[in-house]
């Protein structure tokens, strides 16, 4: 769609395109939107607001956020363990 100069009202992405999306033209300020429409942006964390916000140079808001990720890593300590053993054995061994 971009590509043939035709822009979709509507992009689901995530804040990591953000920057790249403003620095292209292809974001609008949604402040003047979300105050005739009373929409409260209340209802969201401040901190996902302000990270939307960040991106802009004025304070515009381009995005409302939908959802929220959390990345989080488990390991099994016990292979941690392991693997601390079996290179304390390799060193051990070559010297």
């Amino acid at each position: 769609m971009i590509t043939s100069g035709q822009l979709p009202d509507i992009v689901l992405t995530h804040n990591g395109m953000l920057a790249e999306m403003k620095d292209k033209g292809l974001t609008a300020d949604l402040s003047p939107l979300i105050k005739t429409q009373n929409f409260a942006l209340d209802r969201f964390d401040p901190v996902y607001i302000d990270s939307i916000r960040a991106v802009s140079d004025k304070g515009e808001l381009y995005a409302i956020p939908y959802g929220i990720n959390y990345t989080m890593l488990f390991y099994n300590t016990a292979l941690r363990e392991a693997e601390e053993k079996m290179n304390q054995y390799i060193a051990s061994d070559t010297k």
